[in-house]
């Protein structure tokens, strides 16, 4: 199991695009610097005409993904840094059978440790992590990056020129 799979639950028969003014609210960022990100290419979006207009749209699929970005971002690291490693971490596979726990990312050696939850929930890191200084990693819970995919997924059902269906 991946944790694109685990993000992606909520998902399950939602299609549909988002809009930028949706991006923005998820990744709660201002129009100036989210201009600047899709002018780089750090976040992929689909052009779409609506007449003499063309739109920019980004797949519903691509919730998990921004949310990610949003999390990495909040953790004070740059988009380059977000973009580059958000695909890593979603298409890491968990052990067949293991009860996904949250993930310890240490960006500067790109190396991701999958904790492994107890059938309660709760969870512990290997002593020789607990032991050592860990400033430069931090926790990414995979149930919290959940429940913020239904959340948004939520408020965008909620409002109706958001064009997500099922």
């Amino acid at each position: 199991m991946r944790v694109r799979d685990v993000l992606s639950e909520p998902l399950k028969g939602k299609r549909g695009y988002l809009s930028v003014k949706d991006v923005r609210t998820i990744i709660d960022v201002d129009a100036g610097l989210f201009q600047q990100w899709l002018a780089r290419g750090q976040i992929p979006f689909q052009l779409k005409k609506v007449g003499k207009r063309t739109l920019r749209r980004f797949p519903i699929g691509d919730l998990p993904r921004l949310i990610l970005i949003a999390e990495i971002v909040g953790h004070k690291y740059g988009i380059g840094d977000a973009a580059a490693n958000v695909d890593l971490i979603l298409n890491r596979k968990y052990a067949d059978g293991s009860v996904p726990g949250p993930i310890l990312w240490f960006p500067q050696i790109r190396f991701i440790l999958f904790t492994k939850a107890t059938a309660g929930g709760s969870w512990s890191l290997p002593k020789w992590l607990r032991e050592k200084d860990c400033a430069s990693c931090f926790l990414l819970s995979i149930q919290e990056l959940k429940r913020k995919v239904e959340t948004a997924l939520a408020k965008l059902n909620d409002k109706p020129e958001t064009e997500v269906g099922d």
